[in-house]
């Protein structure tokens, strides 16, 4: 495979691309994105091939490799509600600032027997209103 020039996603499963004359290991492709220096590897090289178990320990693993991820995330949801308790940390009041869509659009897009019904008028009116 290490003299292989032609285009991978063409020729991947082309089995005469492969050597194939040592059947100690079958021929295989790995698919992995970049990771930085220290970060773990998507699947740990010791997973097993049974597909019943191999969920659990892929979720395990997925646990373990996330988990500096999930510290910093608690740690920023720890501060923001502690700027949010304290008052220091100011949000926009959205309904005060920004006038809610209407719903005559979707009135419009009913069927004409659901469009004139009294009852699905009489709910928009209401809708608008408030």
């Amino acid at each position: 495979m290490q003299t292989f020039t032609g285009q991978p996603e063409f020729e991947l499963f082309n089995r005469d691309n492969y050597n194939v004359n040592d059947f100690s290991e079958l021929p295989q492709v790995t698919f992995m994105s970049n990771t930085a220096v220290n970060d773990l590897a998507p699947q740990h090289n010791d997973n097993t091939l049974n597909y019943q178990k191999f969920h659990p320990e892929l979720e395990k693993w997925a646990i373990f490799r996330n988990l500096p991820n999930l510290m910093v995330y608690d740690k920023g949801m720890h501060e923001m509600f502690k700027g949010l308790n304290a008052g220091t940390l100011k949000y926009p009041k959205y309904s005060e600032t920004i006038n809610p869509a209407t719903l005559f659009a979707y009135h419009s897009t009913l069927p004409a027997w659901a469009r004139n019904n009294p009852l699905v008028t009489n709910v928009l009116f209401a809708f608008e209103f408030h």
